[in-house]
């Protein structure tokens, strides 16, 4: 058996190179689906009565729940006809037009993206601080204040103590 010349070796690994293209689309509208899946689980907020009896702003609390609702059928409806587009493809080529229309398809992912940060993150980031100062508000009612245990101090003993501050 003979030792293939570089330039062999170098045609062989240009021949075994094929674009993943299509499953590299594919393997983004997954991992767009699952982003889109993450804020499901906010839903659940609405049913947690007793913390939403303290939401500062109730209004303000549901119009958000309905916005991000709204944000979230919008965008699934965009990756879906997005999808659409290579739903049948798998594997790759080496046909530079083909090659193109998958470039031109990112890209409509890249706008989907973009969108989803424009839209869904302000909002999703918004619900979250209304939920968790409730939750702490809750949290702080439902702890009674000990008073005998805390230390007092007068301003006298204070202003007695040696000041460690240079």
């Amino acid at each position: 058996m003979t030792k293939k010349s570089y330039a062999r070796q170098v045609r062989d690994a240009q021949k075994k190179e094929v674009s993943t293209c299509w499953d590299d689309l594919n393997n983004i509208y997954r991992q767009c689906q699952v982003l889109l899946a993450t804020h499901l689980n906010i839903a659940q907020y609405v049913n947690q009565k007793d913390v939403l009896v303290e939401v500062a702003d109730i209004e303000m609390f549901l119009r958000n729940m309905n916005m991000l609702t709204k944000d979230l059928e919008s965008l699934s409806s965009q990756l879906t006809t997005i999808h659409d587009l290579h739903k049948d493809k798998v594997g790759g080529t080496e046909d530079p037009d083909v090659l193109i229309h998958t470039i031109d398809i990112g890209g409509k992912y890249s706008d989907f993206m973009y969108n989803y940060q424009q839209s869904t993150e302000p909002v999703v980031n918004h619900i979250m601080e209304q939920f968790a100062a409730a939750e702490f508000i809750l949290n702080n009612k439902n702890k009674l204040p000990v008073t005998e245990n805390i230390p007092t101090a007068s301003i006298e003993t204070i202003s007695q103590q040696p000041n460690n501050m240079v």
